[in-house]
């Protein structure tokens, strides 16, 4: 009854779980007074918390004042609202599970501090699911974190909208663009362009708010990047701002009638020391007239990539970076350039293309890709 004082959906109406975890609460079909009456037939002492009496505290207002003008028109009144409570918790309980499985069937990409949704799919989720979806994630980001109707419709509204931000508590934001919503913390990659695409549908969550130590592979711990700790699209043409202070910039170039696409790629990338390539536009699937977007993400475990020389043989990109020198504690914040979000990788930025999108004789568009420093624009030769 506080939590309907407050505000509160089905969780908040559902009675305390007599199980979670270690703890149990045999006691909890009894009522304050039925304790105390037990304990004085057996003449038994016990501690009464001073706080019990003091109204200022709402359960104590609650307890002292307003259940007992209630119960004055309802002598079960307690009874009634317990068994109501009880079986909010048993629907509760179905909800979250559904939730729950609707959340890993649209889950793009997963770390521990970002989590990547399919906008699209959560945008034609029932509402009433769509809602708990949201919630969930935040638990599973910030366990302490609960979140209010307005933060839950601020998400809702901009999936529906197909974009745009909605801030959420301890710095939780959820951004949506391209087909996507993005959990992640306020300080990770920030995109300087950016679209998006939502979808509605009656009875949907957008209908609904549309007007308001060891690895697996048996390796040492260390040897393989941590889980991704951002992930953002890059626009192109457009900029992404890491949070390291660097900055991704793509753009797409035309390739001349007989120009040596090969040989012009290749000395490129020596010449910008590998902090600038030129790889196939339709091979990285990116339309040379509309452009599109990439994904940039941390490396994950186990991600692999056919590095540019290779000849298509696969290797480990935890393997690449430390070939590289890249220093285990930097790498969770290595940007690797995908195709999409679940594509394969187009660029370790700094380090080495992949095989799969180099330039050949029969490239039509240049995609050319640039990584850095924040306070110094990227000069490039004409």
């Amino acid at each position: 009854m506080m939590n309907v004082m407050h505000g509160s959906g089905m969780s908040g109406l559902a009675s305390i779980p007599r199980h979670r975890g270690l703890i149990y609460r045999p006691l909890l079909d009894y009522t304050h007074d039925q304790l105390k009456d037990w304990l004085k037939a057996r003449d038994l002492d016990w501690h009464e918390d001073a706080t019990n009496t003091d109204t200022h505290y709402l359960r104590a207002y609650m307890r002292h004042n307003v259940l007992p003008l209630l119960k004055a028109r309802n002598p079960m009144l307690v009874q009634t609202v317990c068994k109501i409570a009880d079986l909010m918790a048993d629907e509760d309980d179905y909800l979250e599970g559904k939730a729950a499985r609707k959340l890993r069937q649209i889950t793009l990409r997963k770390s521990e501090s970002s989590l990547v949704l399919d906008a699209l799919k959560l945008s034609s989720t029932d509402v009433v699911i769509a809602r708990r979806v949201v919630r969930i994630v935040a638990r599973q980001l910030i366990p302490e974190a609960w979140l209010e109707f307005r933060h839950v419709d601020a998400v809702l509204e901009a999936v529906a909208a197909g974009v745009g931000v909605a801030n959420l508590p301890q710095n939780l934001e959820a951004r949506v663009r391209l087909g996507t919503v993005t959990f992640s913390f306020t300080g990770a990659a920030r995109s300087a362009v950016g679209s998006g695409a939502g979808g509605t549908g009656a009875g949907s969550a957008a209908a609904a708010v549309a007007g308001a130590a060891v690895t697996a592979s048996g390796e040492p711990a260390g040897t393989v990047p941590a889980a991704a700790t951002f992930g953002e699209h890059l626009a192109v043409p457009g900029t992404l701002e890491l949070a390291d202070g660097r900055v991704l910039s793509a753009r797409v170039l035309p390739v001349e009638h007989g120009f040596d696409v090969v040989s012009y790629a290749t000395a490129h990338s020596q010449e910008w020391l590998g902090e600038s390539v030129l790889l196939d536009a339709q091979a990285c699937g990116v339309d040379p007239v509309h452009g599109g977007s990439l994904w940039v993400s941390g490396p994950e475990a186990g991600d692999t990539m056919q590095p540019l020389g290779m000849h298509g043989q696969s290797k480990k990109i935890s393997d690449l970076l430390g070939e590289a020198g890249v220093p285990v504690e930097s790498r969770s914040m290595m940007p690797i350039v995908r195709t999409n979000i679940r594509g394969h990788v187009v660029w370790v930025a700094g380090i080495r293309p992949d095989e799969r999108v180099k330039c050949t004789q029969d490239t039509k568009q240049l995609l050319e890709l640039n990584i850095y420093s924040g306070h110094k624009p990227f000069e490039r030769s004409q």
